[in-house]
């Protein structure tokens, strides 16, 4: 596929902050303090919570379109951002190594040296695409809307769809993706509007590690950290 060239600026990406109605509304509204500190232009995705999550995904995937950026970024409202999220970002942007970056990654492989020494580490095989903070190029988008049905037809238990299928469009399409090291996002420790059990893994073990814990969670970081230094 067509490599695409990197943002100029944040006016090139349209950021879309995928959030449910009558959810989270205290750390939606810190999220959105935080992008407007940072100066970061966005928009609310939002949709209820008797939907299944890839339906306000295809919401998202029409705004980005409609917004003719060249690049979009799939925010989840429950997501963190480091104090330099934006200038950090678009460093990894403009390295212009992968077709598609995450900003969030939970995995222990992370800590690695050798992924901290170079600010990244590449995804491959079967691992799904952390949607946490996912910046795709807008071209994808498209092609992303027209693939999401047949999917649906092979995964309908698949709650977590969105994950599952940035993934399988990624590995399908022959994509590049990369997770920045270390994340620019952290996964907020909330209930799961899908009842998944609250799991300390979902936290990003190099964010926590370079810009320490999200305020309120210092004891579940705490412990996360712990569990790596295990392993």
């Amino acid at each position: 596929m067509l490599r695409v060239s990197p943002p100029a600026s944040w006016l090139d990406v349209s950021i879309l902050i995928k959030t449910v109605a009558n959810h989270r509304e205290t750390e939606r509204r810190e999220l959105e303090r935080q992008m407007g500190e940072q100066k970061i232009s966005f928009q609310l995705v939002t949709g209820n919570g008797d939907e299944p999550p890839r339906e306000n995904f295809r919401r998202l995937l029409l705004a980005a379109i409609a917004a003719c950026r060249p690049w979009f970024a799939h925010v989840e409202d429950d997501a963190y951002l480091s104090p330099r999220f934006g200038d950090d970002a678009m460093k990894r942007l403009h390295e212009n190594i992968a077709d598609v970056w995450t900003f969030y990654s939970s995995r222990i492989e992370d800590l690695k040296p050798e992924h901290a020494a170079r600010g990244w580490r590449r995804v491959t095989g079967g691992a799904f695409a952390n949607s946490q903070c996912v910046m795709i190029p807008t071209i994808y988008a498209r092609q992303m809307l027209d693939a999401l049905p047949s999917w649906e037809i092979e995964h309908l238990r698949d709650e977590s769809a969105v994950d599952y299928f940035i993934g399988w469009f990624v590995r399908k399409n022959k994509l590049t993706l990369c997770a920045s090291i270390p994340s620019l996002v952290q996964h907020r420790q909330l209930p799961s509007l899908l009842r998944h059990r609250k799991r300390y893994g979902r936290i990003s073990r190099t964010f926590a590690k370079a810009f320490g814990a999200v305020p309120g969670e210092e004891s579940e970081t705490a412990e996360a950290m712990q569990k790596a230094s295990c392993r």
